[in-house]
């Protein structure tokens, strides 16, 4: 099922003529990240709901940072053997400037992501996704998230550390394609791109693709469509969950509505 290419979409429901749209963000702060801001604050604006992927104020009120860290008396050390662990260490000093005793109590997911936005590092005060939540937060919608925060943890606990610890040692291996491929994705979300979006985050998440990408897309295609018949909607999710056969827009089109990209 294809879509023309964009990063906002306008979502007519069959026997309902409010509009809602659905957005792509984007957890990143630079200049690319917010290319379509004033975008994403025109029809947030127009609308009386405002559904983030997951509620950010329950995300604020609780701490988040115990789900990210390895069990008691864990560290990344002991993830790796000695001469392993000491090539890491070197690799990520040298190429991101970064002190991985600083980080030796997370997991390698997390040590991943702190890498992956270290990359894309910008000059905004916040990611586009918490920008956008803060600013329909002062417009006055009504608040939510499509997934619970308490999905998106059991989501989490279920990569297992094996594959965590592979994805860091690849990552380690192929700097220079790591790089590449964050550069590229930030480029596709400057163009709107998110068929390529899609394609990027199909690949990187490799066998984890059902638990990680399908499976949630199922929930929140459904949670969105359900949450049309409130009223005009504004749902934000991250980019990499709209396009494909198992994409959100596909589910929301089986349903039976209208998906139309919106560019201005």
């Amino acid at each position: 099922m294809s879509f023309k290419s964009s990063v906002l979409y306008r979502i007519i429901q069959r026997d309902n003529p409010g509009e809602h749209y659905v957005f792509g963000t984007m957890h990143l702060n630079n200049e690319d990240a917010y290319t379509h801001a004033d975008l994403a604050k025109k029809y947030i604006q127009s609308t009386n709901y405002y559904y983030a992927e997951m509620d950010l104020f329950a995300a604020e009120q609780n701490s988040l940072l115990h789900h990210f860290l390895l069990p008691e008396g864990q560290t990344l050390k002991d993830l790796f053997s000695a001469r392993h662990y000491q090539k890491i260490e070197n690799i990520i000093s040298k190429s991101f400037n970064i002190d991985l005793s600083l980080l030796d109590r997370f997991i390698p997911f997390q040590v991943q992501t702190i890498l992956s936005e270290s990359l894309l590092r910008g000059n905004n005060a916040a990611p586009l996704d918490y920008y956008l939540w803060k600013f329909a937060s002062e417009e006055g919608k009504y608040m939510g998230g499509v997934e619970s925060l308490e999905t998106q943890i059991k989501v989490l606990q279920q990569i297992p550390l094996a594959y965590q610890i592979k994805s860091l040692k690849s990552l380690c291996k192929n700097i220079q394609t790591f790089k590449q491929k964050m550069e590229t994705l930030s480029n596709a979300y400057r163009k709107g791109d998110v068929q390529l979006i899609y394609r990027l985050s199909k690949k990187q998440t490799g066998s984890l693709r059902k638990l990680l990408i399908e499976d949630r897309n199922i929930y929140m295609g459904q949670k969105i469509f359900d949450s049309l018949s409130f009223g005009p909607s504004f749902f934000a999710v991250g980019a990499g969950h709209l396009y494909g056969k198992t994409g959100i827009l596909a589910a929301l089109k089986r349903q039976k509505c209208k998906v139309t990209a919106v560019y201005q």
